[in-house]
């Protein structure tokens, strides 16, 4: 019992720190500033690399600050995956985007 709780105690820091950088991206991200939202996202995905909701915001703040490349990268990680109707409709409007910029 003990062992599971000292594991949990010691991932809060880097859980609360992953929670604080998506809320400064989206604050960003609101704000127009998408180079921070993009740090700070880029922060978040450091701490959880799986998370689909960290790595589509990610690619979508890379994509509006003309990083195409950190925005292309994020998108095909998660290429696949669910997600919110919001979230996979922005994706997918980035991408498109992307593709125009391309050709």
């Amino acid at each position: 019992m003990l062992v599971p709780f000292v594991l949990g105690i010691a991932k809060f820091p880097a859980a609360l720190a992953a929670y604080i950088a998506l809320e400064r991206g989206q604050r960003a991200e609101a704000d127009g500033n998408f180079s921070v939202a993009l740090t700070e996202y880029t922060k978040a995905v450091g701490q959880f690399p799986n998370s689909t909701f960290a790595l589509a915001r990610k690619g979508i703040a890379a994509f509006h600050a003309g990083e195409y490349q950190v925005a292309e990268e994020a998108f095909d990680s998660i290429d696949g995956r669910e997600g919110s109707s919001d979230i996979v409709r922005e994706v997918k409007d980035a991408m498109e985007q992307l593709k125009k910029l391309r050709k």
